[in-house]
């Protein structure tokens, strides 16, 4: 049944039926949000995922004369509305030739991409009142849900099942003898009806029909046409094109109009006329078709900025971004860049075209636990990126090669890489950096003002000059935050304290066309901003518009980024959340507790009837902890802020906890009873950032991780006694990341994770505490090939760690005189999405947060020519 006017579709408005055909109906519609109106193809099937997908590669396609694909729905398509005429002939040779051009242009663009129409017809193509062709139903034909039709008139675009040996597709009169023979077929099936067009257009006469299908079909496959009628210029080509045998077909359609004659035309002379006149006379003329031009030139109006066109792409299947998901547009806005893990892999770099149907991932990669800095060489060849190693690496999107830059001087934040070959990148603890782009040692470029209370630069952004370039410098204090200017040639303690926005969270700089100003990105609470930025004045002008709403955020940037053809982002709607389930030692599943939820720094008590985790609200009010009954399945909020709460670690006896709160500028430590009789008291307070890792047995002491990063980078380990007089004392303090520290049950060993062998791995140091003076004694390594978060078994013969190639690692240990270990076997992979676990103290269960799509599907949002939607503004 049609639809009435007024009913919505998606956020669309239905205005009138149009038509309908072997697909279903076809309306005219509203969009209310670019106000305007548009076409929607509603199927009478749900799409299938490869229909979405190879819809997605139709509506990346960017032609003047391919009718636009808008978005994509479940089971509608929404396009540009074309209002014109259909194709009817016979038409002049001249006519034929200003037609043939643009749809061969178009054909050409789509067949560069890997697109075929495999339903071109006089149906599918319309002339504009301005005398533009646009061909409609482009590339959709091979993936279409229904059934085909019984008639040869109405048999248009979407009606056939697809385009594998033995299935026949598009309209019979039109169909090339390969596809009416219900071959496999590519371009050339194209290029035939291109021909089949161009000799009804000539001629007036259809070139093959008949009573039925069947008897339509047979024409194409037996009978050969007649050129008697066809304009002389044309006959190479048509000939060319209607080759029955698709190997001696034209197989290029670029190649097409080359072939069209051109018959002279030459103008009588007056023999009369004095031959000292004859200059003058020519003169006269060209003058005169001067003085036209010029005047149609002036009265032609601007041609219309290109259609804005928005589509999904979704990850491939059981690939998942990673808990950043970080991603990032090439400058040439043809790639996309993404930090996700398959069903078999680490997380690594991952490469979808905006022209492919998948998503390819680059094997030799490794994008680790960490924020990556991902971003693009210039030229869109290279991805830089970082990794748990000390290094900083490019790796070359084709090839997969991969180089080191340079060491890292802390965990990158965001960076940028110059038309110059300059790198810069930010930090989560220092200012910024830069280094070149073909290696070397990176030196400061921007140092933290202690004026400003300044506690990070980070996510900085060219701008076209090379030498100016955007940044975010983060206060304690928000009001000091913000994007301001630096530049390459200024030294560190010299940078401009010029502001161009206040804000807490990282701006974009797009630049725009034909050298005019750009516009700056941010994000203002949930929503993506666009404002006008003029890069040699530096300032912004005009008002800010909402360019989308409810962007997802992690740290202090936003899920987008943006070229100046295309803009990608994701939504809140995209933002994981986690599963809490058991497993046992061979990897099984073996129940789910508690509701789904965006959990984080998940503990076990001791006894193994509470855990405590930390749920990620995503917004700026803060996180708190919860505290889960693992027995009643009920959980009970721990925390009330203000801000954030992380980090808990239980008492021995489980009735207490003690956690990590930024209730000021730094996190400090807290304790508060399990059972929440009393409110949190402060437990230790510093200028420096502060979490608990473990707390022995014994009760005597507890170890926590000390760093001068909010993001606690570049830790070291101390002591905190629980007993007396809470006096901390150093206990691992080395130039290395020391973290993940547990004392074994008998309180007299420590295992703990460091990244001293240039990447994580777990190692035991012996914990003596005589005459109350507790150190650090003998070391031994217990990973091999790399390792973090280690787990005691509570007897303690046993040490479960994770392993860098995401598996759950046992080693068997012996405790006396001195510390004795086995070799490492595994148990069972961590589930895909998963970064962390935690341990049943018998180690015979292993509580992991699994990923769950409950707000929506691993994938990405793409608007092309999105500037489009800010004229005007």
């Amino acid at each position: 049944m049609a639809l009435a006017p007024g009913t919505k579709l998606g956020p669309y408005e239905i205005l009138a039926l149009i038509g309908a055909g072997g697909m279903g109906e076809v309306y005219r519609a509203r969009d209310p949000r670019l106000n305007r109106d548009v076409a929607i193809k509603l199927s009478k099937e749900q799409f299938t995922e490869r229909f979405e997908r190879e819809a997605r590669a139709v509506a990346a396609l960017n032609h003047p004369n391919i009718c636009h694909l808008y978005d994509i729905g479940p089971n509608y398509l929404v396009m540009e509305l074309i209002e014109g005429e259909e194709l009817n002939g016979p038409l002049r040779p001249a006519e034929v030739t200003r037609i043939a051009e643009q749809i061969a242009s178009a054909l050409d663009a789509a067949h560069e991409k890997g697109i075929v129409h495999r339903d071109l017809k006089p149906a599918n193509i319309k002339i504009t009142e301005a005398g533009v062709v646009k061909i409609l139903d482009f590339g959709l034909a091979k993936v279409a849900p229904a059934a085909a039709s019984a008639s040869d008139e109405n048999s248009p675009t979407f009606t056939m099942a697809g385009t594998q040996a033995g299935v026949i597709l598009g309209s019979a009169g039109y169909m090339s003898p390969e596809q009416a023979r219900g071959k496999t077929v590519d371009k050339r099936a194209d290029i035939w009806a291109f021909g089949v067009i161009l000799y009804e257009l000539l001629t007036g006469d259809r070139m093959h029909k008949g009573e039925t299908v069947s008897d339509t079909l047979a024409s194409v496959i037996k009978d050969e046409p007649s050129f008697d009628k066809v304009a002389p210029e044309f006959r190479t080509l048509l000939k060319r094109c209607l080759e029955k045998d698709a190997k001696k077909r034209l197989r290029d359609i670029g190649d097409a109009m080359s072939l069209v004659g051109v018959t002279p035309v030459s103008l009588p002379v007056q023999n009369t006329a004095p031959r000292s006149r004859f200059p003058w006379i020519v003169a006269a003329i060209f003058a005169a078709a001067a003085i036209v031009m010029a005047v149609l030139y002036f009265r032609t109006p601007p041609p219309p900025p290109p259609a804005v066109s928005r589509f999904q792409i979704r990850l491939p299947e059981g690939v998942r971004f990673t808990s950043t998901g970080e991603m990032t547009l090439s400058p040439d806005g043809r790639h996309v860049a993404l930090s996700a893990s398959g069903p078999r892999t680490h997380p690594s770099v991952w490469i979808q075209d905006l022209d492919a149907l998948e998503a390819r991932e680059i094997p030799s990669t490794f994008t680790g636990g960490q924020v990556p800095p991902f971003f693009w060489s210039p030229d869109s060849r290279y991805v830089v990126y970082s990794e748990n190693s000390p290094k900083l690496k490019k790796v070359d999107i084709q090839t997969g090669a991969v180089q080191d830059i340079c060491d890292k001087p802390g965990p990158p934040i965001g960076g940028d890489w110059s038309k110059d070959g300059l790198i810069i990148f930010g930090s989560n603890s220092t200012g910024l950096w830069k280094v070149p782009a073909t290696g070397g040692k990176p030196s400061p470029l921007t140092v933290l003002d202690s004026s400003r209370h300044e506690r990070e630069h980070e996510l900085p952004s060219f701008l076209p000059d090379a030498r100016h370039f955007l940044y975010l410098r983060l206060s304690v204090m928000p009001e000091e935050s913000g994007i301001f200017v630096g530049s390459v040639d200024d030294p560190p303690e010299r940078q401009s304290k010029k502001r161009i926005l206040a804000t807490g969270f990282g701006a974009s700089f797009v630049p725009g066309t034909s050298g005019s100003a750009g516009w700056l990105l941010f994000l203002r609470g949930a929503n993506l901003m666009a404002q006008r930025f003029d890069p040699a004045k530096l300032e912004l002008s005009g008002e800010p518009s909402v360019l989308i709403e409810r962007i997802g955020t992690v740290f202090e940037t936003g899920y987008f980024s943006a070229a100046s053809n295309a803009l990608v982002y994701r939504t809140t709607a995209g933002i994981r959340e986690y599963q809490l389930t058991w497993f046992d030692r061979q990897g099984q599943a073996v129940r789910t507790v508690g509701e789904p939820g965006d959990i984080l720094a998940l503990r076990i008590s001791p006894d193994g009837t509470l855990a405590a985790y930390r749920k990620d609200t995503f917004d700026t009010a803060g996180d708190d902890l919860w505290i889960l009954d693992l027995k009643r399945q009920a959980s009970t909020r721990f925390t009330f802020g203000p801000r954030q709460s992380s980090f808990p670690v239980f008492s021995p006896d489980g009735a207490e906890v003690v956690f990590a709160a930024m209730r000021g500028d730094v996190w400090d430590l807290y304790r508060k009873p399990t059972n929440g009789a009393r409110e949190e008291q402060p437990l230790l307070k510093s200028n420096e950032h502060k979490r608990p890792m473990t707390w022995s047995r014994d009760g005597r002491y507890l170890i926590y991780a000390e760093s001068k990063s909010v993001n606690f980078s570049e830790e070291d380990l101390w002591l905190l006694p629980m007993q007396g007089e809470h006096k901390p004392q150093p206990f691992l303090t080395t130039r290395f990341d020391e973290s993940s520290a547990i004392f074994s049950p008998d309180s007299r060993w420590i295992a703990y994770d460091s990244n001293e062998s240039g990447h994580y791995d777990v190692f035991v140091r012996e914990f003596t505490a005589a005459s109350g003076n507790p150190q650090a004694g003998g070391k031994w390594m217990v990973s091999k090939d790399g390792g973090h978060l280690p787990s005691w078994r509570s007897d303690g013969k046993e040490l479960v760690y994770a392993g860098l190639d995401f598996r759950l690692k046992s080693v068997s240990v012996e405790l006396g005189a001195t510390f004795k270990a086995g070799v490492p076997v595994d148990l069972f992979a961590i589930p895909a999405g998963s970064s962390y676990f935690t341990a049943a103290s018998d180690l015979s269960r292993f509580l992991i947060p699994v990923p769950v799509d409950r707000k929506g599907p691993q994938a990405f949002n793409v608007v092309l020519n999105w500037t489009s939607a800010l004229r005007g503004r």
